[in-house]
């Protein structure tokens, strides 16, 4: 937050809560709070959410606690629906269970086209240190 997003902040708080009067210092250690804080908007609503929590000014770690709650909050909104773009076949997982009674997988054809084709070759074995060595007495 610039300094004047800063200052414009510390008047709002000062019109919500004008029972308490402020001096110098106490406005330059707000000022000096506001410097460290990122995004204004976010600032701005948690000071909306602490004018209805509290009727007195503010401590300071009240503010803070508001605003990393706001920022919080701006994360990513988790949803059921699936995302376009995504693969239709394993759901961008790039593997398909091969059966419900145990937990082996097997290469999605459309994410994984040279692993699938090696499994369904019979080339591709599931270990590592046996698909090199097989692989290596391939023609």
């Amino acid at each position: 937050m610039n300094q004047d997003e800063a200052v414009t902040l510390l008047s709002k708080m000062q019109v919500f809560w004008p029972q308490q009067e402020r001096d110098d210092a106490q406005n330059a250690l707000w000022l000096q709070k506001f410097a460290s804080v990122r995004d204004a908007d976010k600032a701005n609503q948690a000071i909306m959410e602490l004018v209805d929590l509290t009727p007195f000014w503010p401590h300071v770690s009240e503010f803070m606690r508001q605003y990393n709650a706001a920022v919080a909050s701006k994360s990513v909104s988790w949803t059921s629906k699936a995302r376009t773009g995504r693969c239709p076949v394993c759901d961008d997982t790039g593997w398909l269970q091969a059966s419900a009674d145990d937990n082996s997988v097997y290469p999605c054809s459309n994410c994984r086209p040279e692993q699938y084709e090696r499994w369904t070759s019979g080339k591709m074995t599931g270990r590592t240190d046996l698909d090199d060595r097989f692989d290596s007495r391939l023609p």
